[in-house]
């Protein structure tokens, strides 16, 4: 009786409540100090999180506090139905967003490394307790907070408490459940080298689709009558989902019908199961190294590579080679690697499609229908001067860090017999092939919505600002780099990592730096267009071109004489052993 575990030494109820919970308390403790500790050293050994966390709450915080004195303010003031359609839209909204988060790539929500914890001996029971529980620990669950303020001040009355406090504890753990799910299945996809080839497809077919998509939206809403308004309801539909039910239960209980409420709430815990066995199944394939669709992928035989013959004096080159010929060898190469490496490192991919992809999709969404009365874009050949700004955010999100970027293989880079100048150059072609093509999608969609050559001369200025901003990319690439853990399917720290410095420069301070170094260019086209001087946009372009130019190879020079000085500090600095 005395090696009997410590946890029944506690009260009778409190072995009675874990008996029932199913859970080890004095696991649950640990585990919950444990994501604590690692909360708070995150925050001391990089201290650049807290420049990233001030400006997630400056974004987010207005929005969340928005939603919910609206929500609040619905809930009390509308008639019926429309507070439970409001709640049951809005808890399906939240649900969705936390779902949909880590498809673009994402992390709302943190959590333990499954990886390590599964060689300890715990059940799946205390694992899935302690991951919903220690969300407490990220900052986006709070901003859940005033949406559930809001359903207490509008739903208050004490026979429906109870129901309330139930409720919204479910609704939680569904959001938390779906949300790890989702990561964890989109982390072991998102390496998938069948997912890559895939998403191209889907996103080339996305981006395709925004203009068809948004013109029945807006054909549904300009025949949406008053009337049909007013009989529409959401919830009835809604119900069916995780969040749903739990609305459902919410209003029933405010009408009194207890029998109803009780069923629905049932279903919504009923809800749990489901998620908390496929968060647990993904969870263990993925880290176990299981295909999530099977084992067919390690039985597929892999084909022979191909043998690629090098061009000499006696081989001739083809039209795509002697496009790039005029370039020097080391330049095309470390190009090509830029590539390569943007598309199969999973942080990088997840840079270039938030940085250049992002933008593109809402700009495309944003300008549709350009030949109707309900066009959002006015129809002005003027609306080109967007590329260049489109092409400003583009650099900041795909070349910050760029050195960093290149993990542990920077060392061997650097080994390399090859001037600093062209290694650097040779990163910035790549980066800029991805920017100027992304850019002339953009072009051509504006052609279509103003009708307008002027876009042509756009997308030069855009090419131009590229260039010069490149001048504030590469240099602080070099004394402004933070390590990256390049496997990680998240991108919530992509330029906060390192001090707050670091932080502050890559998250603030360059946006800033590449405004100011194509201020010339900005002041030109503004002048331009106050004064109406249509005959010199195309001058300007090419003038625009020129400046961009010469910037760039004055940014490169400097680049490259910071590097050979502060090679030894850019080393320890992109390979701390606590890796962002």
């Amino acid at each position: 009786m005395a090696n009997r575990s410590p946890e029944l030494n506690g009260p009778p109820h409190a072995r009675l409540g874990h008996a029932q919970l199913g859970v080890d308390p004095q696991k649950q403790s640990a585990l919950f100090r444990l994501r604590a500790r690692l909360t708070w050293r995150q925050f001391m050994r990089e201290p650049g999180q807290i420049a990233g966390m001030l400006g997630f709450l400056a974004f987010f915080l207005p929005v969340a506090l928005g939603l919910g004195i609206g929500t609040g303010a619905g809930y009390l003031m509308l008639p019926d139905p429309w507070p439970g359609e409001i709640l049951g839209a809005v808890l399906t909204l939240i649900w969705a967003v936390w779902m949909l988060a880590p498809l673009v790539s994402y992390r709302l929500n943190e959590g333990l490394d499954m990886a390590r914890l599964m060689v300890y001996p715990l059940r799946r029971r205390d694992i899935l307790v302690a991951s919903v529980a220690g969300t407490i620990f990220d900052l986006p669950s709070y901003l859940t907070l005033p949406v559930v303020l809001a359903i207490f001040v509008g739903w208050f009355a004490l026979p429906v408490l109870p129901i309330i406090l139930l409720a919204v504890a479910i609704w939680y753990a569904q959001l938390m459940l779906s949300s790890q799910m989702v990561l964890h299945a989109s982390g072991g996809l998102l390496r998938s080298r069948r997912f890559r080839d895939l998403s191209i497809v889907i996103f080339s077919l996305f981006g395709m689709s925004c203009y068809f998509v948004s013109q029945f939206v807006q054909y549904l809403l300009r025949d949406i009558s008053r009337e049909s308004f007013e009989n529409f309801s959401a919830l009835v539909w809604l119900q069916w989902t995780p969040p749903g039910a739990a609305a459902r239960a919410i209003e029933r209980a405010a009408a009194n019908d207890w029998l109803a409420s009780l069923l629905w709430l049932g279903l919504a815990a009923l809800w749990l199961a489901p998620l908390g066995w496929g968060w647990w199944h993904v969870t263990t394939r993925i880290l176990t190294g299981a295909s999530i669709f099977g084992n067919f992928a390690a039985t597929a035989p892999k084909p022979a590579p191909k043998a690629v013959p090098v061009p000499n004096k006696t081989t001739p080159l083809t039209p795509a080679r002697n496009l790039w010929a005029w370039l020097p060898f080391p330049v095309r190469q470390l190009a090509w690697k830029e590539l390569v490496q943007t598309w199969r490192v999973p942080q990088r991919r997840i840079g270039m499609l938030q940085g250049l992809f992002m933008p593109l999709l809402f700009a495309v969404i944003w300008g549709v229908n350009p030949w109707g009365e309900t066009s959002v874009i006015p129809s002005t050949p003027w609306l080109f001067l967007i590329l260049p700004g489109y092409t400003i955010m583009a650099l900041w999100a795909a070349s910050q860090n760029t050195l960093g970027w290149e993990g542990p293989g920077l060392q061997m880079l650097l080994l390399t017999p090859i001037r600093r100048r062209t290694l650097l150059a040779g990163k910035a072609l790549g980066i800029l092939i991805q920017i100027i093509g992304i850019n002339a999608l953009l072009a051509l969609a504006l052609g279509l919505v103003i009708q307008s050559w002027w876009v042509i001369p756009g997308w030069i200025i855009a090419f131009g600002t590229t260039l010069a901003g490149f001048a504030v990319t590469l240099a602080a690439s070099v004394r402004f780099a933070h390590p990256v853990k390049l496997e990680s399917t998240s991108r919530n720290t992509g330029n906060t990592g390192g001090g707050c410095i670091t932080g502050l420069v890559n998250g603030l301070l360059m946006p800033m730096g590449i405004m100011a170094i194509n201020a010339p260019i900005a002041g030109l086209f503004a002048l331009i267009y106050w004064q109406d001087l249509q005959w010199l946009i195309v001058p300007g372009a090419l003038l625009s071109l020129g400046y961009g130019s010469v910037i760039f190879f004055l940014g490169l020079n400097f680049a490259e004489r910071l590097l050979l000085a502060h090679e030894p500090e850019l080393i320890a600095a992109t390979s701390k052993p606590g890796e962002s």
